[in-house]
Formats: structure tokens, C-alpha cells, sequence
């Protein structure tokens, strides 16, 4: 019988980790069940999966790797736009939002709300945020199956702000822009002009917006 995740279980139970550790196994098992061309039980792990992940956030807003793997069953189900809103959570992180009062108070900043790092933005206090290549590729690739192609274009760009050469993202950049060139959705755009650093990494590229 399959009591892998019942053994997990049993050797922790009440630790926050165990919920995760045994999702992750049900995401293993479902996909060994898809392996074997056999759906049904594929879908009755991802159930259980989900239902894992979800009692961990409940518990533990913040963790990472716990998004992904949410995101990745959305993914998997073909769910591309709860896998967006999963990956937009992610990064915009707003269980650990803080009023912009405090944030504006540069002592504090540098003291009691020093345990996490902020994004600066112009005119603005600054914001907390758990970015990564990794977390705006993957929002990129649920926007690329939704069909927002410039929504997919920016996330791609923005992998890249963080890490240049994150191969992820570069090669799923390149895949959308051949995409769009066949459909006449892609244009040379001139480099920008001297000053301030652009926000985004220049490619030479822009995706012309639909005409719809």
C-alpha cells in the first residue's frame, strides 16, 4: 500500500515543515500516476497536494518553496490563472506588508524593521518584496499560457533585473519573441537615450500590443 505519506506524517505531526514535505510527496506521486496514463488518481493527489500546501500557508504565509509548489499543481492542472495569482502573491508578499507610515521613518528602517530588505521605488517609501529570477519566470510562464504576452515580456525582463544570465528566462524571452515575430507582433525598438539606468534590461525588442 501507499503509506509513504502517512509515515511522514507519523514521524512529525505537528511540525509546520511535515504539511509541505508531505505535498511535495503527492505532487511525486501524482506524477508518477500521470506517468502511467492514469488521471484520475493523478488528480486525487494533486487534491492532496493542495490541500497539504494550503494547511502550511495557513500556518506559514511567507514560505517560499511552498508557493512554488502550489504554483506548480495550478500549472500541472492547466489552472493558469490561480498559478498567476499564486506567483503575483509570491512576490508581492502582502502578509508581510508594513504601513507606509513606518516605512517613510528612516530609523526605523534602519533598526525594528531591519529584519527584511525593501525595494526603493521614486516618491514612494519603500516595499517589501520577495523577488526573485526564479519566482517572475515562473509568473511569466502562467502569463505566456494565459496569453498576456506583454504581461510574460515584462516578467521575463524582470528575471533578468535580478539575474541576467538566469537561463530560464532567457530562453523562454527568446521562445516568446519568436512567437510574436510570426505574428507580426514584434518590432525593433532604438536604444534608449543617455541618463538615468532603465528599470529593465534593453533588448532591442518590443511586442506591439493587440490590436483588439
Amino acid at each position: 500500500p501507499n503509506t509513504y505519506w502517512y509515515d511522514a506524517t507519523c514521524t512529525a505531526p505537528n511540525y509546520v515543515q511535515t504539511h509541505h514535505q508531505v505535498g511535495a510527496l503527492h505532487v511525486k506521486r501524482a506524477e508518477w500516476a500521470m506517468n502511467r496514463g492514469q488521471p484520475a488518481e493523478a488528480e486525487r493527489y494533486l487534491d492532496r497536494a493542495l490541500t497539504r500546501f494550503k494547511m502550511y500557508q495557513a500556518l506559514d504565509p511567507v514560505f517560499t518553496a511552498n508557493y512554488f509548489r502550489m504554483g506548480q499543481v495550478y500549472m500541472i492542472r492547466k489552472q493558469y490563472a490561480e498559478a498567476a495569482k499564486t506567483y503575483e502573491q509570491l512576490i508581492d508578499a502582502p502578509q508581510c506588508s508594513i504601513a507606509e507610515s513606518l516605512l517613510a521613518n528612516n530609523f526605523l528602517l534602519g533598526s525594528l524593521l531591519s529584519y527584511q530588505t525593501y525595494v526603493q521605488r521614486p516618491g514612494k517609501p519603500p516595499v517589501h518584496k520577495h523577488e526573485s529570477a526564479e519566482a517572475y519566470t515562473n509568473l511569466a510562464n502562467a502569463y505566456y499560457m494565459l496569453e498576456d504576452w506583454s504581461g510574460a515580456e515584462k516578467a521575463y525582463l524582470r528575471a533578468l533585473a535580478l539575474e541576467p544570465n538566469f537561463d530560464n528566462a532567457k530562453r523562454n524571452l527568446s521562445v516568446l519573441y519568436q512567437k510574436m515575430q510570426s505574428q507580426g507582433r514584434l518590432k525593433q525598438i532604438p536604444a534608449p537615450v543617455s541618463g538615468s539606468p532603465p528599470s529593465l534590461p534593453f533588448t532591442g525588442f518590443e511586442i506591439v500590443p493587440s490590436k483588439k
